[in-house]
């Protein structure tokens, strides 16, 4: 990568003394718990002040990556990836803030059928965009707390030979949609939202 290009290699063992270098350094559980991280983690990226800071990468204990991307004072901050599973195929890739989802982002799980949730994060949640569950539903608008809330529009999956799919528009609260006559808040715009997949 750039940053390992433009970085001088750390010197030492001490890599609490590591600054403004790229190395490579593994966690005891002592360590890896002061960081969040899991019991046998490893590192390869840029240090400052003997915390992984810039760009770099995570790995499990059989050296798999669970998160690639920009870091500050060990915590996941800026853009990155978070992986789920070994294959890739279930991740957050998007922006972070403080260890979590926070941003602009994508997350994806495909374990037996795709679900993909994209758009505005705020502290680990989904709060407004696009949640397509395959054979499921699409629906796009706002959320809380894991349910649709807030302006949205939920379709139905179309099912071959069973005509047109059911579409539902208008103001959710708690998962349910309001009748159009029914007040949604005392200023007369819903409020603020939230969603159930969290980065990690």
């Amino acid at each position: 990568s750039d940053t390992r290009r433009s970085l001088p290699f750390c010197q030492g063992s001490d890599a609490t003394k590591w600054t403004d270098c790229f190395g490579y350094f593994e966690f005891d559980s002592i360590e890896g718990q002061l960081l969040q991280k899991p019991r046998d983690t490893s590192y390869a990226g840029s240090f400052k002040n003997g915390l992984p800071e810039g760009v770099g990468s995570f790995f499990d204990n059989r050296g798999y990556i669970f998160y690639q991307g920009e870091l500050v004072r060990g915590n996941y901050e800026g853009k990155g990836t978070l992986f789920r599973d070994l294959d890739g195929e279930s991740y957050y890739s998007g922006e972070f803030s403080n260890g979590k989802s926070h941003g602009k982002g994508v997350s994806q799980s495909n374990r037996s059928l795709l679900e993909r949730m994209e758009g505005d994060w705020v502290n680990g949640f989904l709060v407004k965009g696009t949640i397509y569950k395959e054979k499921q539903f699409t629906y796009v608008g706002s959320l809380k707390a894991g349910v649709f809330d807030g302006e949205g529009t939920y379709t139905a999956e179309r099912i071959p030979g069973k005509g047109e799919p059911e579409v539902k528009k208008g103001i959710w609260k708690n998962g349910k949609l309001l009748p159009p006559d029914a007040p949604h808040s005392n200023d007369g715009r819903s409020e603020e939202h939230t969603s159930e997949l969290q980065s990690h």
